[in-house]
């Protein structure tokens, strides 16, 4: 077949025609009239030209002259109009500029720069336009855009907000779709969202969806009745205090050029009311086109008049290859595709320009190593849904080359018609490389527009096709019997078109990453032959992760860190344990297989007979090989097992588990551990398990397999007998020379799994496969039980725990229990891992014979390590498991005062709010009676030399009298600058900045600060944003606006002036957004919900190793405060009285204003006592007097 693009011949003396807007044309002959709108911000005609469509459905198409789609742009101007739409979108939500930015030019001097680029009055077309600065707060938001013309401008758009983003598509992916929805007028109809992780975009607050044109808005309400039947709100943050407003989710749509009509606009209206959320359209261009009745029939007749399917008559010269086909292969990386979701800001966000940068300087390297000058013209050609990077290597490019262009290939196809006036000039067309939904690579037709144009061609075609695309693809032909059969190939079709060409190839980055195998090969993980296991962990082998037992303790008992973000020490086991080791598999071996044997049975009798185990790492990981080998041996079944990561507190790896369902179908999941305890992580899988299915919309059984079963905790199970399983004993050296699983977000992105880390220097001690070997060598004489009906189970390990918890004086048992591990596995782990207070266990297991050798080896392991480890044992009656241990809180010494004298010793913590609780102004003094009656009053802050606040002298007494019976905590919501004006005495610890700032000694926490502005990073928005919202049209009741150490804000109002409804507004539009607001006073606050004084009071109870709280406040800030008190005290005044507040337990004082204060202290000085023994002189305390602090 001859090429089909359209041109006109190079011998012709071509004269560049007169500048005509490219839709004359269509006007003319169809009638079709484009109109702007009075306030847009763009003219509609200067953003489009029109062509007409073949598409029975809708005879015009809008040609964007600043999309670069069908039209070579320069990538600067096709940047600039998306950041121009990005920079709108922000005006529309409010967002100010992000870290104190400068603004930069507005919005409408940014449209009429763009313009003079259109009109050709710029200088210059590559360089970049001035605009808007980006904002603050798109981490809050998802941005959305549609395949295939607007995904680069989307990409763009969430660039410019800082947001999440994602593209809908029409290929083929093997992730499983989060949903989809039709473009009714489109050629190819279909949509699908495939997210990596749908809750991206499932609890997004607001969702920006950005199309290049809207012409009735039907796919866009499509959409959103989609995505709001998908919503799921944050619970922790959306749902706002008690009586707030639920929240209400907001929709941006984001078009170049919106074209509604009035009906239309209506529907959108229709549409939010019936849904109850916030949608609005942002656009550059504003107006409407007016078609003919018959413009249907005046296109089909036009289209009939053509002498052919768009085909110009053939040119010798362009009916064979005659471009330089250049491949530069190097190393361009692998680029995660958006239409899977990636982050655009943040600690995993990742820019276009820095992943164009490689790919662009291959492009110049390869064109300048063909000779090509600074001047030659250079098409950068995207292939039809992958525009985005193909544009920012474009834009790039332009460095080398200035006179580069930017367009894409498309699927859609459009009447070409070679007349000055008319957007589509020429078309070249080939065959598909794609793996579309509708068909394979060589089955359809693709083009590319006005790409040979008027006799011009380019120097130089650089092709970017979709990352991972095969070269064997791009060379196919059409396919006989398909609608591409007799086409080119797209390298071929764009040879002819060029005298370069060069395709760039990028990897691509799967959307979930491959499990990690064993072996040889390079990047080989684990220790297990690679058809045993596929480890579903990223490799943390380089990462220095490890830490002192005592070290993690401390920090995983006050709170500063998950027990997941680090590991213990992995130390090589000594010569005696590995003796130790021996001698229990060859007493039990013959007993794991049997377990082994009878677990597989019962999980091919439940899985059909063809199961997907999965895993636990990594005491499951041992048994699930078992399993394979199991079911091997005995039924020549070829099972797939993998391995994953749980965490308690956590949860599951999700995206594990969205990898795993690529491959396998939900049903055949079976997840494996070794063995239960308590059930703990029984519970874990369960919960775990639910929070997904409510997350993907995929519900996986919880049903869980284990070898051993002892806590009665799972129907699943090899036996319910509590004994020495020996992959419990040794660490990494019998589970493959694999680490404890890790969670650690500064070495795991969004899009990642769990990680792990392989001891390979650990390999001459490894008895993985030893272990496993020995076990599967006892097959043979194993006759497994035949499958019965399944016991539920009776719970009896978690009630044990509850009863021993209780039992040793383990303190609130809601925490206690985390620190009893029931059975011999989890006991050996408690001493291998943690830092050990006691073994329990139970008495017939430690009789011994007249030699003082145990007559039961179950525990001889348990009992050297406890040796080892220096910790105690005792015997325990009345439990089915034969052992339990105990770990410890770190303790931490006594801590001195500045002066050198101890801090008192006693563990209760008296937590007291400053301002209207503890000390007065002058308003709040609330003196009642004859003057001469009055307290006498001691100035306790002075300001600009003047008193400002005051307690009573008998207050003052009392708060000295205090300072010797607890630890006295002033706790407020000034400022480190305000709270240094209060005259009080010297304190070990002072919270300021309503729980931000932790002061220690008079000094910052530096690693509290952190984890504050950690937390408020991933659950508020930025406060930008609600300064935005407070300062919204100047309300002339807010007199000024302040922000506190940056964390959060205060405004001074009008009390008297306030609109009815306006601060419960505020109060529901923070609450949706993770803000908290207060009104003390004339003070306005406005914090982040991560930001409480009980969070930072529970720290300072942690680290004293408190005993009790007595806690003291007025406003609802304090609230929390109050609830973790065990004796909680408000005066009789301030937001808490007027809210009616109370609480059992609750005392309020009989008065009001500064004498209120005085009966807080003597309240508080009752309540606190003086312990006597060890812990008060700072030795290591018990389990029984560790933290009571409340989460």
């Amino acid at each position: 077949m001859t090429d089909t693009a359209e041109v006109t011949p190079l011998d012709r003396d071509v004269t560049p025609p007169e500048r005509e807007w490219p839709g004359t044309v269509v006007r003319d002959r169809l009638g079709i009239i484009l109109t702007t709108a009075p306030g847009s911000l763009l003219p509609v005609d200067a953003l489009v030209g029109l062509a007409v469509r073949r598409n029975p459905k809708r005879a015009q198409l809008l040609v964007s002259r600043v999309l670069a789609k069908h039209v070579p742009t320069p990538p600067a101007v096709a940047l600039g109009a998306a950041r121009l739409l990005g920079a709108a979108v922000a005006r529309e939500l409010g967002l100010g500029p992000a870290g104190g930015a400068a603004p930069g030019p507005p919005l409408e001097e940014a449209a009429r720069a763009l313009l003079a680029r259109l009109a050709g009055d710029a200088p210059s077309d590559a360089q970049p336009l001035r605009l808007p600065a980006p904002p603050a707060g798109g981490e809050q938001i998802a941005t959305l855009g549609y395949a295939e013309t607007a995904t680069g401008l989307g990409h763009a758009v969430a660039e410019h907000l800082g947001s999440y983003y994602l593209h809908s598509t029409r290929l083929s992916t093997p992730v499983r779709p989060f949903g989809g929805f039709e473009e009714e007028h489109s050629h190819a109809t279909g949509h699908t969202l495939v997210p990596g992780d749908p809750t991206r975009l499932a609890r997004a607050a607001t969702v920006v969806l950005v199309d290049d044109e809207l012409s009735t808005g039907r796919t866009v309400l499509n959409t959103v009745r989609e995505l709001h039947a998908a919503w799921r709100p944050r619970t922790t943050h959306d749902a706002g205090p008690s009586g707030a407003a639920p929240p209400r989710r907001r929709y941006v749509v984001a078009t170049l050029v919106d074209l509604r009509g009035a009906e239309d606009r209506a529907e959108f209206e229709r549409l939010a009311g019936e849904l109850g959320c916030g949608l609005t359209v942002v656009a550059l261009g504003e107006g409407s086109v007016s078609l003919p009745a018959d413009v249907l029939a005046r296109a089909a007749h036009w289209l009939a008049e053509s002498p052919g399917p768009d085909l110009a008559r053939p040119r010798a010269d362009l009916t064979r290859p005659q471009g330089h086909l250049a491949h530069p292969w190097g190393d361009l990386g692998a680029v995660r595709s958006a239409r899977f979701g990636v982050d655009t800001a943040g600690p995993h966000g990742v820019r276009l320009a820095d992943l164009a940068a490689p790919a662009a300087r291959a492009a110049a390297a390869a064109l300048a190593g063909k000779g090509l000058p600074r001047t030659a013209r250079v098409l950068v050609l995207g292939a039809e849904e992958h525009l985005a990077l193909p544009l920012a290597v474009a834009d790039a490019l332009t460095a080398d080359f200035p006179g580069t262009l930017f367009s894409s290939t498309t699927r859609s196809p459009v009447h070409v018609h070679d007349e000055p006036g008319y957007a589509v000039r020429s078309a070249l067309t080939f065959s598909s490389h794609d793996h579309a939904l509708d068909g394979a690579p060589g089955t359809g037709r693709r083009h590319a527009y006005n790409v040979v144009t008027a006799g011009e061609r380019f120097d130089a075609i650089v092709y970017v096709p979709e990352p991972g695309t095969a070269p064997e693809d791009l060379s196919m032909a059409g396919l006989p019997g398909t609608g591409a059969h007799g086409e080119p190939s797209v390298t071929e079709a764009l040879a002819r078109a060029a005298g370069t060409v060069v395709v760039l190839h990028l990897g691509a980055e799967p959307a979930y990453p491959e499990p990690l195998r064993g072996g040889t090969h390079p990047g080989a993980f684990g220790s297990y032959p690679p058809e045993d296991v596929g480890w579903l962990l990223k490799d943390l082998s380089g990462a220095r992760l490890e830490a002192p037992a005592h070290e993690r303790e401390a920090a995983i008992q006050s709170g500063r860190a998950s027990y997941a973000e680090s590991l213990p020490q992995e130390y090589e086991p000594s010569p005696e344990y590995q003796a130790l080791f021996r001698e229990a598999l060859a007493a039990s071996g013959a007993r794991i297989a049997q377990a082994v044997a009878d677990v597989t049975e019962q999980v091919l009798a439940l899985r059909g007979r063809e199961p997907v185990l999965v895993s636990l790492a990594r005491a499951g990981t041992p048994v699930g090989v078992l399993m394979r080998r199991w079911a091997a041996h005995a039924h020549g079944l070829d099972v797939p097992h993998y391995t994953m990561s749980i965490v308690r507190g956590l949860g599951i790896d999700a995206n594990a588990l969205r990898w795993l369902l690529t491959r396998h179908r939900p049903e055949q999941i079976m997840f494996v551990d070794g063995w239960t305890g308590k059930g703990a992580i029984t519970r874990e899988l369960a919960a775990a398990l639910e929070d997904f299915a409510n997350s993907d919309g995929v519900r996986l059984s919880p049903e869980l397999a284990v070898l051993a079963d002892p806590g009665q905790c799972v129907r699943v199970s090899g036996t319910r007998d509590d004994f020495l399983i020996p992959s419990a004993c040794l660490n990494s050296t019998v589970s493959g020379l694999v680490s404890r699983t890790v969670f650690n977000r500064a070495l795991i992105g969004p899009h990642e799994t769990h990680g792990a880390k392989f001891y390979r220097e650990l390999a001459p001690r490894d008895v993985s496969n030893e272990f496993v070997d020995a076990v599967a060598a006892r097959f043979p004489d194993i006759r497994p039980g035949l499958p019965g009906p399944l016991t539920a189970p009776t719970w009896a390990g978690w009630a044990a725990v509850e009863r021993i918890a209780a039992e040793q004086g383990l303190g609130p048992l809601r925490s206690a229990v985390n620190l009893v591990k029931p059975g011999v596995g989890e006991t050996t782990r408690v001493l291998l891992r943690r830092v050990p207070w006691k073994v329990l266990a139970r008495p017939e297991l430690l009789a011994t014979d007249d030699a003082g050798r145990l007559l039961c080896g179950d525990l001889a392991h348990v009992l050297l390590l406890a040796a080892q480890r220096g910790c105690r044992w005792s015997r325990q009656r009345g439990c089915r498991t034969a052992a339990w241990g105990s770990s410890t809180r770190a303790s931490r010494p006594a801590r001195r005062a500045p002066t050198g004298r101890r801090w008192p010793m006693s563990r209760t913590v008296v937590a007291c709010d400053l301002d209207r609780t503890l000390i007065y102004s002058a308003r709040a003094l609330h003196l009642e009676g004859p003057d001469r009656d009055a307290p006498r009053l001691v100035v306790s802050e002075v300001y600009e030399n003047a008193p400002l606040s005051y307690m009573t002298r008998a207050a003052e007494d009392l708060l000295h009298e205090l300072l010797g019976r607890a630890v006295l905590v002033p706790v407020t919501t000034r400022t480190q600058a305000q709270f240094a004006r209060v005259q009080l005495p010297a304190t070990p610890y002072a919270i300021t900045t309503n729980g931000g700032v932790l002061l220690h000694g008079g000094t910052p926490d530096g690693a509290w600060s952190a984890r504050v502005r950690g937390a408020v990073a991933r659950g508020s928005a930025p406060i930008g944003e609600v300064l935005a919202r407070v300062c919204e049209n100047a309300p002339p009741w807010v007199d000024r606006v302040r922000t506190a150490e940056d964390l959060f804000a205060y405004a001074i109002v009008d009390r008297a002036a306030l609109p009815a409804g306006w601060l419960a507004d505020l109060s529901g539009w923070c609450a949706g957004r993770g803000w908290v607001v207060s009104l003390q006073g004339r003070k306005l606050y406005c914090v982040p919900s991560a930001v409480t004084k009980e969070s930072a009071v529970a720290e300072v109870m942690e680290r004293v190793g408190a005993s009790g709280l007595v806690a003291a406040g007025d406003s609802l800030l304090d609230r929390g405060l109050l609830e973790l008190a065990d004796l909680p005290l408000r005066p009789r005044h301030g937001e808490l009285e007027d809210a009616g507040y109370t609480r059992p337990g609750l005392r309020v004082t009989e008065s009001a204003g500064v004498l209120a204060g005085e009966e807080i202290l003597r309240a508080a000085l009752e309540a606190a006592t003086v312990p006597s023994g060890p812990q008060a002189a700072g030795a290591e305390a018990s389990l029984a007097h560790s933290s009571a602090m409340r989460r």
